[in-house]
């Protein structure tokens, strides 16, 4: 009776290594996405005071009837443009 040969057991490959490198401000930067916050906001406020003073609400204690102005030019104009 013949045996098989004892196969030898082949060493594991070894494990790849990898070159860490640390960071000094633990990975990531809030800075950026503060800063997009704060202009969005800022943006956001801006957008409502043009919509009140627009709307003829009274804002910071001023009021500005932008519809009133808007019709009273027109009518300057079209006097104007009917004298011509």
């Amino acid at each position: 009776m013949s045996y098989p040969l004892e196969q030898q057991q082949q060493p594991a490959p070894p494990s790849p290594v990898y070159d860490v490198v640390p960071t000094a401000n633990g990975g990531g930067s809030y800075g950026p996405v503060i800063g997009v916050l704060a202009v969005i906001a800022v943006l956001g406020v801006i957008a409502g005071i043009v919509g009140r003073l627009c709307s003829g609400r009274r804002i910071f204690g001023y009021g500005y009837d932008f519809e009133g102005w808007i019709g009273a030019s027109l009518v300057v104009i079209m006097q104007v443009v009917t004298k011509l």
